[in-house]
Formats: structure tokens, sequence, C-alpha cells
């Protein structure tokens, strides 16, 4: 039976959830996995930038500005979007300066289609926020989304190329918008003679060009608007322009299309205008195209500028991005040498055109930086975005051009937060060692580099582990590079014991069996389930700490797998969301007989009808040894499966035939995350990770369930948190459940009645500023099972946190 009561209806959607929104939300490499810091770029004034990061993980998605100062840049404040944004609305790579510094643009997409971007004013020595501005003036974007605004053929625009926008003018009073939220259909110049909007050029474009990528570049010199379309000609790319006559009315020019290049081409991808000429970046030819206007012809090909042949016969992307003066031309080529990047700058000559300057490629880039992803010139400087930098946190950097061979002066989103141990740090005040708390003491804090992580690591899941003979205590953190050990016996003074190197992953799950850890990779090619001796750290020797482990076994019936499941009573693990080989299971509960750790054997598949991402994909569950108030169930294994679209349990005693139980739905259902019950079993937790974020729960939400009945689960209530953060993973220990909220981090309830739980204390482990949903920061799961009563958490780009809850909370 599937019941959708609800004592405190949510804000609800009419009808489904679009699959195009979750879809680009859970993919694996789908959306914002990081801040890509750099993405856009752009010079705001002499001695003046802004850096864009569209990513919400380490702070909100904003531009951050940098003033230049005596011995270098610092920080100078930040844009962020105004109003605090709205569920579904993301900032798009473009942040376009007046020439004369007086305004700012942000560019901005909303599932709506509604918004082109955020307008900010300078105001004195700092800005002032003017306004978002609609896309079509008649139709000014709302203020919340409304129920019938979320749908497919908006979202599919959305996935496509973000609108490319120019503030025009010194007051920023004229801009042009192109592609994008458009659909790919429309070039606009909008107009702001007053406080309103108006569209000074609104042209349809050809049939052909709709799809092509329109709006992947703009470019503007006041009489001229040219818009990149680098889909055009089966990919070889194009142009259009529109031009205005001498009674200052538009038309749509024409267009061309690269009919005589490769079909790879790409060309518009990026434009520039300079002295007259149109500048268009090819980067699946590592070329850029120079043309000039003819009044007949109207655009005529000059030459070309040519990135130079490759040994591997892979492209460097050069001409990916643009930015061009009266007398310097930089080119970004953000592939180049293994994808660390370099930008090539190019002076003007006279009737010779452009001459090499300099190759700019700092020597501590990393393959996959993508230095050169964005530029901007001006006062005397370059900037240059390298988003992929450090794992996708990204970096940008800035060159002085009036001192040609000087080193570039690196700007950064943050400074990483420093470990902290010894003595604990007691909650006092609403902080403890800087992190917003109440009821919660900081015993101690490792961040990933004193895990031994590089730059860009993660954490994801983690599970603990007490030596049966020592009583030490240990966490096993999965990081990306594989699992991690910390000894938190001494709590205060944790110890990196060392790495089991595995297949990289950003998501992890590890659990624990007759002292063997095992464990997965989400993502990770050929991975298998990998099985570890715990009993192996007894012998290791301090002075060798951090250690290099091999696994004692690997289960290959498996590839990878979003998350693992172990019944400690029945000897059954379980992975679910398995993929990229092996037996999947549909994706979904996939059993393992573990009585035998390190010899783990096949037992039976599971594969339901409920799913989002592909039917019978399970994302997490709990399964155990049933001992609650059904007695039709007891003394049987029961699972308890997150299935996406619905809350499945299931009877998996029998592993050649599990049956299906029950489903439970509840209304505003987004994405069914995850689970878990309460110590009698009479009661179901469950998160729900997307209805934060889509705006079917305007706060975040854990939904409970009332499973006396096997068969006929009843929805009782809900705990709405204090902000829009996203929920990840929840246990239950005791008359408490501890909610690990991504940026809210650590939440924990008294669950003394378990129908109307109440927030007793936190931690916040991003210090950042606000708790906006989303994912791909923040808090990922709090283990509170050791006997210490210690609570661990894992933050993903911060490490991990070894807490301790007060046993009275005010």
């Amino acid at each position: 039976m599937t019941s959708s009561s609800s004592p405190r209806p949510p804000i609800r959607l009419a009808g489904p959830i679009p699959f195009a929104l979750l879809l680009t939300a859970l993919l694996p490499g789908a959306g914002t996995a990081q801040d890509a810091f750099g993405s856009a770029v752009a010079v705001t004034g002499p001695g003046e930038v802004a850096v864009l990061k569209p990513g919400a993980v380490r702070g909100p998605a904003q531009a951050q500005l940098f003033r230049r100062v005596a011995g270098g840049w610092t920080p100078d404040g930040a844009l962020p979007m105004l109003g605090g944004g709205f569920p579904g609305e993301t900032l798009t790579p473009v942040v376009s300066a007046s020439a004369d510094g007086s305004a700012v643009l942000l560019g901005a997409g909303d599932p709506a289609g509604a918004l082109a971007g955020h307008l900010y004013l300078r105001d004195g020595a700092g800005w002032r926020g003017a306004g978002r501005i609609p896309v079509d003036p008649g139709t000014p974007p709302p203020a919340g989304l409304p129920a019938t605004g979320l749908d497919m053929g908006t979202l599919l625009a959305l996935m496509g190329p973000p609108p490319r926008i120019g503030i025009l003018d010194g007051e920023g009073r004229r801009m042009a918008v192109a592609g994008g939220a458009l659909g790919g259909t429309r070039v606009r110049i909008l107009t702001r003679p007053g406080t309103d909007w108006t569209a000074e050029l609104d042209l349809e474009v050809p049939e052909e060009a709709r799809r092509a990528g329109l709006g992947g570049a703009l470019a503007f010199d006041g009489n001229r608007i040219l818009a990149g379309a680098p889909g055009l000609a089966q990919g070889g790319g194009g142009l259009l322009w529109a031009q205005s006559g001498p009674d200052g009315r538009w038309t749509l020019a024409g267009r061309f299309a690269a009919d005589s290049l490769q079909r790879d081409g790409s060309l518009g991808q990026a434009v520039a205008l300079a002295g007259g000429e149109a500048l268009l970046g090819a980067p699946g030819l590592d070329q850029v195209l120079r043309y000039g206007s003819d009044q007949s012809e109207g655009w005529v090909l000059l030459g070309v500028l040519e990135g130079g042949s490759r040994p591997d016969g892979r492209t460097a992307a050069y001409g990916a991005a643009l930015a061009a003066s009266a007398d310097l031309l930089a080119v970004g080529a953000p592939r180049a040498r293994e994808g660390r990047g370099e930008v090539v700058v190019y002076r003007r000559e006279g009737e010779a055109g452009w001459t090499l300057s300099a190759r700019l490629a700092p020597e501590d880039l990393r393959p996959g930086d993508g230095f050169g992803s964005a530029l901007a010139l001006g006062h005397g400087h370059l900037v240059v975005g390298a988003p992929g930098a450090w794992g996708g946190q990204g970096r940008a950097a800035v060159f002085d051009l009036d001192a040609p061979g000087s080193l570039p002066a690196w700007l950064e989103a943050g400074e990483p937060l420093e470990r902290s141990v010894g003595e604990a740090r007691p909650c006092a005040g609403g902080e403890a060692g800087g992190f917003a708390c109440h009821g919660v003491d900081l015993v101690s804090f490792l961040p990933l580099s004193a895990m031994g992580a590089e730059p860009g690591g993660r954490v994801s899941d983690i599970w603990g582990w007490t030596d049966p003979e020592t009583g030490r205590e240990y966490v096993l953190a999965g990081r990306t590079a594989g699992l991690a050990v910390l000894d938190i016996t001494e709590p205060g003074n944790p110890v990196f014991v060392g790495l089991l190197p595995a297949n990289p992953s950003s998501a992890r799950d590890i659990k624990v069996y007759r002292d063997h850890a095992f464990f997965t990779g989400d993502g990770a090619g050929d991975h298998g389930l990998l099985v570890f001796d715990l009993t192996r750290l007894r012998g290791v020797d301090p002075a060798a700490m951090p250690a290099t482990f091999e696994p004692d076994a690997r289960y290959d019936q498996v590839a990878s797998a979003h998350n693992l499941i172990v019944d400690t009573e029945s000897g059954f693990a379980y992975t679910v969301g398995t993929n990229t080989g092996g037996r999947s299971c549909g994706g979904g509960l996939h059993m393992i007989d573990i009585h035998d750790p390190l010899n783990p054997t096949f037992a039976g598949c599971f594969t339901d009808t409920e799913g989002l991402i592909w039917s019978g994909r399970t994302h997490d569950a709990q399964c155990t040894v049933y001992r609650g108030p059904d007695e039709a169930y007891r003394g049987r294994q029961i699972c308890f499966a997150a299935n996406e679209t619905a809350m499945r349990i299931v009877d998996v005693t029998d592993k050649a035939n599990p049956v299906a139980i029950s489903a439970m739905s509840h209304p505003g259902t987004a994405y069914v995350h995850q689970g878990w019950l309460t110590e009698d079993q009479r009661y179901l937790y469950v998160n729900d990770e997307l209805d934060e974020i889509v705006g079917t729960s305007e706060r975040t939400r854990t939904l409970i369930w009332d499973v006396a009945e096997l068969d006929d689960p009843i929805l009782v209530g809900e705990h709405l948190g204090p902000d829009q953060a996203t929920d990840h993973n929840l246990y239950i220990r005791g008359n408490r459940a501890y909610l690990a909220n991504y940026q809210a981090g650590l939440r924990i309830l008294d669950i003394s009645d378990p129908e109307a739980p109440v927030e007793i204390g936190f931690f916040d482990t991003t210090p950042y500023g606000p708790n906006p949903p989303g994912f791909g920061g923040g808090a990922w799961t709090a283990f509170p099972f050791f006997d210490s009563g210690l609570v661990v958490v894992s933050s993903i780009n911060e490490g991990i946190f070894v807490l301790k809850p007060r046993p009275i909370l005010p």
C-alpha cells in the first residue's frame, strides 16, 4: 500500500518532477560537482578584477572581487545572486563588465527560462544590486518559481548553451542576449532608459541555427552584434550577425557557416571584435579565424592564426576563449599539455596583423586544470581562469602586461581550513573553533591535506571500527584515492594510519563485518568490492605511518557500485546502484554471502520496478534481521530500499526468490535517497535528496513512516529543518537521529517522541555563509556508533570532524 497522507503539507509542484532536472542533478559528472572558480573572469576597473564561482560548494555561487594592493591582490567582496536566487537558479559562465567599470553583469539561468542575469552598478567604492534582468522585458522574472514553471520544454532549453551577455555601454544600460534559455532562437539587445528594460533589438534567427549552439559567444562594437553558433554546419560552426543602419534600426544581416571546415571545428565557440576585425575561435581545429567587414560581401576571411599541431593528434582547444583590445589578443588553449592549458598572446603590428608576443603556461599547472578556459583583458592586466584546478575548485591568474615575463598572481576562492587538534573546543556562544554550533563540541578536525589528499581531493562516506582486542577506535574514510584509516583512540589527536589505494572515485561506501572492511567506488571502472582485514592495523609501525595497504580480497562480480549495505547478523552484503560492468542486478540489490569475509560469493538479485535514473535502481538501503512489531515478518531478513521514487520494503530471506512487500511514496517526492529504522523498528526516518532543490519542500525535510505493519506503512509526520540545506545520510542511535545535511552539517534530533522530533543540536562543517540547497559540498555522513559517544562527520571538501554531543542539551 502507498500512503500519501501528511499532517503538514509542504510546497508542492503540480505534477511530477521533470526528469531533465533530476538527470542534471544525479548522473555522474552532471551539474557542478565543484565550485569551478575561474569559469568566467572580468576586469572591472584599474586594479580590480572579478572571478566567477558558479558552484556553491565552499560558500554561495557568486563572483568574487579582488583588488590590487601593495605586494599583490586581496579579496574585496563578492557579487552574489540577488535575493539569494530561487530553486533551480544557477550562474552561467558569464561575467561582463562595462568599459568604464561602472557596471557588472552575472549571467544566470533558471528553470522557467525567464532570467538573463544579475546587474550590479558601481556605488562609490562598492557595488549595489540593480536587479535581475529578464530575457523578455515583457515578462519579468518571477519572484519565485510557480508550480507551472517547471516543465520539460524549459528544462531541455536550459540544458543547452547558456545565454552569453554583454554590457554594451559605459552605464550598463544596454546589453545583448542570445541563445541558452531562449532556446537558441533569438538575438536581443536590451535597453534600460529608465528603471525598466525594453527590447531595442529582438530578432528571430533562421531555423537551422536554432539548435546550433547560438549564443555560445557574443561580441558587440556599437553597430554590429556577433553571435557565435558552434553547432552550425554539422559542428563546423559559424556566425550570425545583426547590424544597425543609419536610422538606428537593427536587422539580422546574415549568417555564414564554416562549410569548408571539418565537422568538429566548432567555429564561433568564442568571438571577439578588435579594430574592425571579427575574431572567431575554432577550437576543434586549433585555429582562430580573422574576418574583416566588406559592405558588399559582409565578412571576408583575412587570415588564420594556428595553434600548432599536436603529436598525439588531439586538439589543444586553441580558440576556446578569446579576449581582445585594440592592440592585444589573448587566445586560450585549455586542453593543451594534457589539459594543463596555456594562453597565447599576440600584439597587433600594423598591416602585418597579429604577431606572437608570448606563451603563458605557468609551471605549477596540473593535468585537467584547464588554464585558458576564460580570459579578460583591461587596464594593463590579463586575467586567466583555470576552473578545473584542484579537482574543480578552480583558480585564476592575473598577469601584469606592463611587466613582461613576471610571474602571475594567483587568485583563489578561499583559504583552506586549518587542522584543529590538541585541546577540545567547546561550543560556546554559538561557535567552536570557527564553526557554528549548538550543544556539540569540536574535539578535533583533520583537513583532507592532513590525510594525504591532493588539492581537490574529496572525502565521502565513512564507517567506524573498534578493535575488540585493543579497544582502539578507527575511522574508515572513503577518499577520492582510496580507503583512508584514522586512529581516533586519542580523539583530540587523530592519527592518519594509512591508505588502501583504489581506482579514483568521488563517492565510496564502507561497511564492516567480522573485523573486515568492505568498500566500493562509484564510477570507478573495474573497481570491485574490496575487502581489508582490519586486524592488520595492530601490526602497523607508528614510525611507518601513513602506511600503504593492499586489499586482502576482491569480489569481482560487480565493477562500480554507488552504495554498500551489510547486515552483520545474517552475514550478507548488498551493493546497489551497481554500474560499469559485472552483474549489475539492474542497479538493484546485488546480494553477496560474506560469511567467509575473504571469499564473498554471489547470492541473488532483487530488481524493482521503481526508479528514476533507470527503472529498478536502488540508491541505498538498510537490511536487517527483522524484530519489529509486525509478527508476520519477525526473524526474516528485510531490506528497506530507497529506490529513488519510492521506499520499497523487500523480504530477502530467500535470496533466490526475494519478495516485494510494499512501497512508500510521499507527497512532493523528488528523490528518495536513504532511510534508517528506529531501534525498536517501529518507525522509518527517510530523506529526500532533491525536494529542497526542486522546490517541493520549503526547508530541509525528514519524513517519518510508521512501519508497524510492513505491508501497510503510514506517513505519520515530517520534521522541517531551519533552512533549505539538502539532506543526505541519517542514522539513529537510541533516542537521537544524526543527520548529515550537506551545507548545514550535522543536525541532531531528539526522537523520544518519534512522530514529533525536535532538533537539539548542530555543528556546521562549512563555515562559508548560508546553507543553501544543493550537493557537492558539506557533510556526507555522521557516524554515531562508537562506544565512546563520539560522532565523526565527513565533510566532502573539508575533511574529518570528531565531535562530542553534550549529554544534556539545553
